[in-house]
């Protein structure tokens, strides 16, 4: 990810243009929403430990598979939606009291 680091003077400045630098500027920051590696790493490492596919796991959990493999290899945050409770059932990912009233 790029980071800009200059003054600007906002008064003169297209409001879109300034938003799209505040985005790269280091004021917002992106890893706080980036999954924990360690997390992601014992759950992949618990796949081994217990001898079962990734493919039977989310097979038997009704999950997509290929969600299944973002989430393994830190390409998706798993925010919202079936990556979220991928997460959560991975134990990567606490139980949000919106996942609970969902089951």
């Amino acid at each position: 990810m790029r980071v800009y680091h200059f003054l600007i003077n906002i008064d003169k400045m297209n409001p879109i243009l300034y938003f799209c630098i505040f985005l790269n500027s280091s004021i917002w920051s992106v890893d706080m929403y980036q999954l924990d590696p360690a997390l992601v790493r014992r759950a992949r490492e618990d796949f081994i430990l217990r001898g079962e596919s990734v493919a039977d796991w989310a097979r038997s959990n009704g999950f997509n598979l290929q969600m299944v493999y973002r989430i393994l290899s830190g390409k998706s945050k798993a925010m919202r939606g079936q990556s979220h409770h991928i997460a959560v059932k991975l134990g990567i990912k606490p139980i949000s009291e919106g996942s609970k009233r969902e089951e």
